[in-house]
């Protein structure tokens, strides 16, 4: 989840901080799919929606400003989300 840019707002499952900022978690998982070139797409789940992005090297995927190591996507990748239960954030 995106959570506006704020690293601090991602929880684990039992609503503690999370060990690591989604931006980590997020920079490591692109790093394997540019790593695998027969994986096109991600699915996930359990953010209460339907979603689907394409991710290329045109999506600003960083806050103004980032300062950390970038992620250079090279070709593009798919991320299907299904929370499917239509509850409220």
């Amino acid at each position: 989840m995106w959570y506006g840019g704020n690293k601090h707002a991602a929880r684990d499952g039992g609503g503690e901080a999370a060990r690591e900022g989604h931006h980590r978690a997020a920079r490591r998982l692109l790093r394997l799919i540019q790593a695998h070139p027969k994986v096109l797409a991600v699915l996930t789940g359990d953010e209460h929606n339907y979603n689907k992005t394409r991710l290329d090297a045109k999506v600003p995927i960083y806050p103004p400003g980032w300062d950390k190591p970038k992620v250079e996507l090279k070709r593009p990748s798919g991320r299907s989300n299904n929370g499917a239960a239509g509850a409220p954030y």
